[in-house]
């Protein structure tokens, strides 16, 4: 190679290493200093560049960069969608605000296995939202807000059960605790319970039954109450038969697939005296309320009087 081969190579190594140079400063400085400090101009073989800087080479004569500072906004993480879970305090409460056409009067709201306190907040709570508080039960309510024993796990009383069988929304309380945040009726799914004591599904089952204008749950079964009922009181009974779809029938009128109930264990005489007048095997009241629980009709030999 000749010498000036050599000298022009020489320089071209080198034009690189401010290259490299560069580079590496552009990567440590901050996103609103992206141009480098200018470094010394080098000569060109071609006349008309050499005023150009290494530098502008790179980079440009003005970068967007410069001309437009980046913004802390747009280095920020994008918003994440939220999950609607039920009781996380992060959430922002007007995610499960919802608008279903149903107006303010058509919130009627019954509470159960709820204390005195409870119920008396929730009545201030339902009155100011525009809603009505029903001390009973009856066709025009709603919603049941109902006390748990864990996280959507209802106690069993009779509200609770008429409800399943009349198809309406069984919630947790922090339903309405997140109405009253926002003042407003917010959306009841993420709130609904999901199981009682003895089996899972059946609040939802019965709300989807109703909402799809099926057959009740009973829909099919004849009833004969026999004898006296003290875990539950007769009058009770006659109205989840009613609202289930059941048909409660007379001693007289008891057919081949009539369910003779009776409460609790019977003993050797008074099952005697069933089959003997019935023809058939009483059933216990628990067989009717574990139907209920699990929305559907069990098998009946476990349950046998």
């Amino acid at each position: 190679m000749t010498r000036q081969e050599i000298q022009r190579l020489i320089q071209t190594v080198n034009i690189y290493d401010v290259y490299l140079t560069e580079i590496e400063l552009i990567l440590k400085s901050e996103p609103g200093d992206l141009i480098p400090p200018e470094v010394p101009e080098m000569e060109s073989d071609n006349p008309k560049q050499k005023n150009i800087s290494a530098t502008t080479k790179l980079l440009g004569k003005k970068t967007k960069a410069s001309q437009h500072p980046i913004e802390e906004k747009s280095l920020t993480e994008p918003p994440r969608k939220r999950k609607k879970c039920n009781k996380s305090e992060e959430e922002n409460p007007n995610d499960y605000v919802v608008s279903h056409g149903r107006k303010s009067k058509g919130y009627v709201i019954l509470g159960t296995g709820l204390t005195k306190q409870v119920i008396n907040k929730l009545r201030k709570t339902v009155n100011k939202l525009g809603g009505e508080f029903a001390d009973d039960m009856s066709s025009g309510v709603t919603h049941l807000l109902t006390g748990t024993i864990q996280s959507k796990c209802a106690k069993r009383t009779v509200k609770y059960f008429y409800s399943i069988l009349a198809g309406i929304w069984i919630l947790d309380l922090e339903w309405i605790n997140r109405c009253e945040k926002v003042n407003a009726w917010v959306d009841e799914e993420p709130f609904e319970i999901l199981s009682d004591t003895q089996d899972v599904g059946a609040p939802k089952k019965g709300r989807l039954r109703s909402q799809n204008k099926l057959p009740g749950l009973f829909h099919s079964t004849s009833f004969i109450m026999y004898g006296a009922f003290k875990s539950m009181d007769c009058e009770s009974l006659k109205q989840l038969i009613k609202v289930g779809e059941g048909k409660l029938v007379k001693e007289n009128e008891c057919g081949n697939d009539t369910i003779v109930l009776v409460d609790g264990a019977c003993n050797k005489e008074k099952t005697k005296l069933v089959k003997k007048k019935f023809k058939r095997q009483p059933v216990k009241l628990t067989w009717f309320l574990d139907c209920v629980s699990a929305y559907k009709l069990l098998p009946m030999s476990e349950y046998k009087g």
